[in-house]
């Protein structure tokens, strides 16, 4: 994953100057995710993603990861709202 992030923010500029510098009627290719891409975008380990793409076709994974959420984004999500406020006891800020 680093080396993609890397790989990104290497390209970033060049990216957005090729996006502004579009002409009516161009385009630029996308490509879609491949299935084991999308499942490790949804925080799953390799070992849990091979034993899938071997059981499961390929439309239901993609199904099954649209249709989930990062578990590690929840748990910070719920960390903010709960655990943190509970640590800050004198903070005045209040949610409501």
């Amino acid at each position: 994953m680093q080396t993609e992030r890397a790989a990104y923010n290497a390209n970033k500029e060049k990216i957005l100057q090729a996006v502004a510098d579009l002409k009516e009627n161009e385009f630029i290719r996308l490509r879609s995710l491949t299935p084991r891409e999308s499942l490790r975008m949804m925080d799953l380990e390799d070992q849990d993603i091979d034993k899938m793409l071997k059981a499961v076709p390929v439309d239901q994974i993609f199904r099954q990861s649209g249709n989930s959420i990062v578990i590690s984004c929840l748990y910070h999500l719920f960390r903010k709202l709960f655990v943190d406020l509970e640590e800050d006891p004198g903070d005045s800020k209040q949610l409501f």
